[in-house]
């Protein structure tokens, strides 16, 4: 179920992907964790360490769609094509940002693998993108090191 998928927008990109990963670095500040970026361009976003041990990983973003502090809709929807994350020799923890990064919701990527699919047309492909649909209530609000400490 691959399907058809959005193509890589560098001005998205641009738009977006410091202030997610700066958002999770000054998350961790003071803790016992510490995220910084991956190296591999077309890896995970970033890498999760604890006591200088590379304990997970972390693919972050920006839903801009997400106005307020409520999650308004009741699954999370995660591309298929971000698969190839959860399937990595470190879980992956997913961490999705509101507009305002006010708020945030997490997950694992045992979560998201045992989520159903289901085909979504969106502004950017208008048919054949498939989408894990992750219930509302399995994802951790505003919690990130709950999710770490776990791990």
């Amino acid at each position: 179920m691959t399907g058809a998928h959005k193509r890589f927008d560098p001005k998205l990109y641009e738009e977006n992907d410091a202030i997610a990963k700066d958002f999770v670095k000054n998350l961790l500040k003071g803790t016992e964790f510490q995220a910084i970026d991956n190296i591999k361009k077309r890896g995970v976003d970033m890498l999760a360490y604890k006591d200088s041990l590379h304990i997970c990983n972390l693919e972050v973003e920006i839903k801009r769609i997400w106005k307020d502090k409520d999650f308004p809709y009741s699954n999370v929807q995660i591309p298929v094509r971000k698969e190839k994350y959860a399937v990595l020799e470190k879980p992956t923890i997913f961490v999705m940002l509101n507009n305002t990064q006010s708020d945030y919701l997490a997950f694992t990527n045992t979560v998201m693998l045992a989520a159903p699919k289901a085909e979504v047309p969106n502004k950017f492909v208008f048919k054949g993108e498939y989408f894990y649909q992750i219930p509302k209530d399995q994802v951790v609000f505003n919690d990130l090191l709950k999710i770490l400490r776990g791990i």
